[in-house]
């Protein structure tokens, strides 16, 4: 078969991620992205219907992947007979076998309708005016039918005219973590709208009266139609993020791996901090299963009393084997606890030791990734909240590592944010090389910086969206005990500042309205989406105005003579 191609004009496609850019490239080029496709791929541009697959691992690259028996089926497709500014529901299901391992909630599925000149339609083309239009993503939750797991969904399409590749997008996570995208095409020429005017000019005046009452009525019910359709889209949309927020709420205090600890007296005998393999190995690690398993050990109740210390610190190099190559990590945290045991008459072979390399798994990035999600929740058990941060420099890099350094980490600050929220501001120390511990549990402007997770340094940007649920869970935990009476002193004055700068402590591009529903669960038990619009409205003007008048001071500075201006 030979297949001839016109290019005008050329458009190179490239992926970075979930996007698509376009550029114009040399003919050689396209013709020779073009064969690679027909070459290589089965393109559902070409006319053959077929669902594709593309699959993302985790800090990976989107690539192409055997569907494996899953796929898109349209149940109700766009209609032959499309013409422009008309509103179709379309709809689809996606199912995926069982042996896949899918999680039950489907993230996004929408609509993409590619004007078919720009080239091969994807999943990750984005929504550009001239190019691409996307329907309203949605959501939902699979159902198990036999061995597959499937779901429907509907979505409106509404199009200029022109001719278009339209394909039908879900995406969906494994339990390993790993994002799936699939698509199947339908092509579709829409028309351009009916002109009534040519027939209005020569009709007669009662026929112009009727097309003009019926045209008034089309629109009136298009209108409330749509309006009505878009309400119900929106209310659904707000009682997936209320159920969201709750799931959060409820899952605050629970492990998604066993928290492994080691014994004060086998982590001083190493002379160096060793791995989790190696503890393991040695058989050193106190595990315990789960949450209530910790409250038992730590209240005494199923025997002997423990007493754990978790030790944030912060690697001393990027993907470096030992994350304290020089010791230097070690040396404080042995001369802190050695300390906090002779002043606090702590029994040390009933102390226990929490810190990332010994008691996370570093070999199976599976059992690291559940141990690193359940890391909020090993910090809120520990009676003792120890920061490890000597001046010490890397001596391959140069680089200097300090409590400047440790505080500009997000996951160093969410650490300590979920200490405070589920276990309060006490025994909180920095082991800064100094012979003895330094308390910052009265040290407000340290304790409140640990509340911004978000303008902190990540290695990986994508873990801000995973802790969004974290961070929803430990709002809640903190707004719980202030409604319950629990909460004074700099525990209260935290709590005060994060809901005054909840727009900067958690940021709508991440949030949404997420914090104010989670507000308005824990104060009133219920969220309603009319009252938490009004409420993220006022808020918003309440923000923009104190903006606005910190400029207005800031412009017009007054002091007193020979002292320089105070700037608010």
């Amino acid at each position: 078969m030979r297949v001839q191609f016109l290019l005008l004009p050329a458009l190179l496609v490239s992926a970075y991620g979930d996007e698509i850019s376009l550029q114009v490239a040399s003919d050689d080029d396209v013709e020779k992205l073009v064969v690679h496709h027909l070459v290589r791929r089965r393109l559902y541009d070409l006319g053959e219907d077929v669902t594709l697959c593309w699959a993302t691992p985790i800090n990976g690259s989107s690539a192409r992947e055997d569907c494996s028996g899953a796929e898109v089926v349209y149940e109700d497709p766009p209609p032959s007979g499309m013409v422009q500014g008309d509103a179709y529901e379309v709809s689809y299901q996606m199912l995926v076998p069982i042996p896949r391992s899918p999680t039950p909630t489907i993230p996004h599925a929408n609509i993409h309708s590619c004007e078919r000149n720009v080239g091969f339609c994807t999943p990750f083309v984005a929504n550009t005016p001239g190019l691409s239009t996307h329907s309203t993503a949605l959501t939902g939750t699979l159902t198990t039918v036999g061995t597959t797991e499937s779901t429907s969904f509907t979505s409106e399409v509404q199009l200029d005219a022109g001719q278009y590749t339209i394909i039908a997008h879900c995406r969906w996570y494994d339990t390993s973590g790993a994002q799936h995208n699939m698509a199947r095409a339908v092509m579709r020429d829409v028309a351009p709208p009916f002109n009534v005017l040519v027939y209005v000019s020569i009709g007669l005046g009662a026929f112009v009266f009727l097309i003009f009452v019926a045209m008034a009525v089309y629109f009136v019910r298009t209108h409330v139609r749509r309006y009505r359709m878009l309400e119900q889209k929106a209310e659904a949309a707000f009682r997936a993020r209320s159920a969201r927020v709750r799931s959060a709420c409820e899952h605050s205090s629970k492990l998604a791996f066993p928290m492994c600890c080691v014994s004060y007296s086998d982590f001083k005998a190493h002379g160096k901090i060793v791995s989790y393999e190696k503890a393991r190995k040695l058989h050193q690690h106190t595990v315990f299963d789960t949450a209530e398993d910790v409250r038992d050990a730590t209240r005494g109740g199923a025997g002997e009393k423990h007493t754990i210390a978790f030790v944030s610190h912060q690697w001393k190099g990027v993907r470096i084997a030992h994350p304290d190559p020089t010791n230097s990590d070690f040396a404080a945290v042995t001369r802190g606890v050695d300390s906090l045991v002779q002043t606090k008459g702590l029994d040390e072979s009933k102390l226990l030791i929490w810190i990332d390399f010994t008691s996370i798994p570093q070999r199976n990035e599976a059992l690291q990734r559940l141990s690193i999600a359940s890391l909020p929740v090993y910090a809120s058990f520990a009676s003792f909240f120890l920061v490890s941060a000597p001046p010490t420099v890397n001596p391959d890099t140069g680089v200097l590592y300090d409590l400047a350094a440790w505080e500009s980490r997000g996951w160093c600050r969410l650490e300590q944010w979920a200490r405070i929220t589920q276990h309060g501001v006490d025994e909180m120390y920095v082991l800064d090389g100094g012979e003895t511990p330094r308390s910052v549990s009265e040290d407000f402007e340290m304790l409140a910086k640990s509340m911004h997770v978000y303008d902190a340094e990540f290695t990986v940007d994508d873990d801000k969206l995973a802790l969004v649920d974290t961070s929803i869970a430990l709002f809640h935990l903190l707004l719980s005990k202030e409604t319950k009476g629990e909460l004074d002193g700099l525990g209260k004055r935290l709590l005060e500042k994060a809901v005054e700068l909840k727009d900067v402590v958690y940021p709508a591009s991440l949030f949404d309205d997420l914090i104010f529903i989670t507000e308005s669960i824990t104060k009133n038990g219920v969220a309603e989406r009319r009252a938490i619009g009004r409420e993220v409205t006022t808020h918003q003007s309440f923000t923009k105005a104190k903006s606005s008048s910190k400029v207005a001071k800031q412009t017009t500075p007054v002091a007193a003579k020979g002292e320089p201006p105070y700037v608010v």
